[in-house]
């Protein structure tokens, strides 16, 4: 018999002790970088059901100086993921497949991705019958998608971007372009996409939000620089393009480019 990659088990009331356990491990290994470690997802909620994977946000006070503690990381048995899909953010995972058992999200202060997580937890917390339905169609999902977890996650975005705005969730972030109403988003606002190679390790489609709303487009590629003195050849983002919705304000316009502006630069370092 194939074992499941995605279970939706009832809630273990032993989940806020392993999160416990697992904060302490990470706090060590980010050393005093770390300000927090904040239990989120659905191993987060009591009574609700979940995948038996414990998801964390350690709060830092600078995303890069993360990067350095990828060998103390490595050691506690993670893989280091980069931002894996999120500007600002550095992923890692614990486990393969079936045998997953933690996910590590870390953000710098004042990410507004701290406070939307943070949200969205409180709430599922206070609301049963969201939490409710929320433990439906993950079941659902489970069942109907067992092995494919880009769908389990791609069928949960709709009724988690309802829950964000419920909680009145205020925030600005970039991501790579994956739901539909992002590659719907990025299509519409791109000037031209023929002959371009989206999506893999040198192309990066883009998408702004503002709040819960995919409001601007990206295009990044990651162009080649040939040093000279050592014939070492780098590769840096280079900005081709970046268009908003027109309904945008200036405002919004000028947070979402500065946040581009500083992640392009910071990849230059």
């Amino acid at each position: 018999m194939t074992q499941r990659t995605i279970d939706v088990v009832p809630y273990n009331p032993a989940w806020p002790q392993q999160f416990a356990e697992e904060a302490k491990r990470l706090h060590n290994a980010l050393g005093n970088n770390c300000v927090e470690v904040l239990h989120i997802g659905s191993t987060a909620v009591p009574g609700l059901a979940a995948k038996p994977l414990i998801d964390l946000l350690p709060v830092v006070r600078d995303i890069r100086s993360v990067d350095v503690c990828n060998p103390a990381m490595e050691a506690l048995g993670y893989m280091c993921m980069g931002e894996h899909g999120m500007l600002f953010r550095r992923f890692f995972q614990k486990g393969h497949g079936p045998n997953k058992t933690r996910n590590v999200h870390v953000f710098e202060q004042g990410n507004s991705e701290i406070t939307r997580h943070a949200l969205f937890r409180d709430w599922m917390r206070t609301h049963e019958d969201d939490k409710q339905a929320y433990a439906a169609l993950k079941q659902h999902l489970a069942q109907t998608c067992p092995n494919d977890i880009t769908a389990y996650c791609l069928g949960k975005s709709d009724f988690v971007t309802q829950i964000d705005v419920k909680t009145g969730f205020h925030g600005h972030r970039w991501v790579l372009a994956l739901t539909d109403a992002e590659w719907a988003q990025y299509h519409a606002l791109q000037y031209s996409a023929a002959g371009q190679v989206i999506g893999n390790d040198t192309h990066l489609p883009l998408v702004g939000y503002q709040d819960t709303q995919p409001i601007a487009a990206a295009f990044v590629k990651q162009e080649p620089t040939r040093h000279a003195q050592s014939g070492i050849t780098t590769h840096h983002p280079i900005l081709h393009w970046l268009h908003f919705n027109p309904a945008t304000t200036p405002a919004t316009q000028v947070t979402l480019r500065a946040l581009l502006d500083r992640w392009l630069k910071e990849q230059h370092v």
